[in-house]
């Protein structure tokens, strides 16, 4: 059986069957589908058409959420990304506010790399 056509998305973000169809797509390689093959994952006109029903998804996204200078190392990017944010720092939040949410995070041990500032 030929695989499906896919046609124009011209909103890719609100069109629910492309929607549908990625979480399909992509939920065949997380947990499957009862009384789906483990094997379809891998099914090449699956695979055709999940990186059709992505292009549009991919294009929208990076043009809307890419930001233009988007060159360099990731690390240095989100550096600069950090240091021009002109929210209240995490670790100087944390001291003042959460001591609850201290305790637990102590707990899990990610206080003393959240707030080793």
């Amino acid at each position: 059986m030929p695989p499906p056509v896919v046609g124009a998305y011209d909103r890719p973000w609100a069109d629910e069957d492309l929607q549908l169809a990625l979480w399909c797509c992509y939920e065949l390689h997380y947990r499957g589908f009862d009384d789906v093959d483990k094997a379809a994952q891998w099914d090449l006109d699956i695979l055709a058409f999940r990186a059709e029903v992505e292009r549009p998804w991919l294009d929208w996204l990076c043009a809307t959420y890419l930001p233009a200078n988007a060159t360099g190392q990731v690390s240095r990017v989100l550096r600069e990304l950090v240091d021009h944010d002109d929210g209240p720092a995490l670790a100087a939040y944390l001291r003042r506010h959460a001591k609850r949410g201290r305790d637990s995070l102590a707990q899990s041990g990610a206080v003393s790399t959240v707030c080793s500032g």
